[in-house]
């Protein structure tokens, strides 16, 4: 049960780094502005993945950046809706 648990952990921690790499691959060479939402979707969505192999791995820096991650990705989308509705 353990093992399948790990397992799911890591699994999920490679597909927060895919999704993390997409967003800075795709800003980088123009495919998704970093003011899209798809952006920092990918952004959130990828940080909580590596926060949570992060955290059960004990890697304490790691886990803080990616919460902060998620905050400043947060904060974008909130923005964004705030400038669009006026």
């Amino acid at each position: 049960m353990g093992d399948n648990k790990s397992k799911l952990v890591v699994t999920l921690g490679w597909i927060g780094a895919v999704l993390v790499f997409i967003a800075y691959a795709g800003n980088t060479f123009g495919f998704i502005p970093s003011h899209t939402f798809i952006y920092q979707f990918l952004n959130i969505v990828g940080s909580i993945f590596l926060f949570i192999i992060a955290f059960k791995e004990r890697a304490y820096p790691n886990a803080v950046l990616n919460i902060v991650w998620i905050v400043v990705a947060l904060f974008a989308i909130a923005s964004s809706f705030v400038v669009n509705s006026k």
